[in-house]
């Protein structure tokens, strides 16, 4: 079962059957994931909601940091109007590429150059 997957989780699988109780805790340490520290806070956080909220808005990523891992967009246009920014761009390369197709040139003239091979050209209608 474990070799068809990926490395890391098929030896977190391996770590799971043969740990037993305490599997779990190992394989989360063989995949390197730690929940216990998972927003970058330490073990002995305050315990007020405020000093929480400040220990987490400290380890708060910036905003590049989420623009690469894709949770932000990469926008100069106000947040209201990124929606409607990405809408535009989509009907934009929508266009782009109906505008390529219509201008492609027909298959024979792709076998004649080379392009294609007769028997990998589609018949013509």
């Amino acid at each position: 079962m474990a070799s068809s997957l990926p490395q890391p989780i098929a030896n977190a699988a391996e770590t799971v059957q043969n740990a037993g109780s305490t599997g779990i805790a190992l394989a989360k340490e063989a995949l390197g994931v730690n929940t216990d520290n998972a927003a970058g806070v330490d073990a002995t956080s305050p315990k007020s909601p405020e000093e929480k909220l400040e220990q987490f808005l400290q380890h708060r990523p910036d905003k590049k940091e989420l623009v690469d891992r894709h949770v932000l967009l990469d926008s100069k246009a106000a947040p209201a109007l990124q929606a409607k920014e990405a809408e535009l761009q989509r009907h934009q390369l929508e266009n782009k590429l109906e505008a390529a197709i219509l201008h492609r040139p027909p298959s024979d003239e792709l076998v004649n150059k080379g392009i294609l091979e007769k028997d990998e050209a589609p018949p013509s209608d």
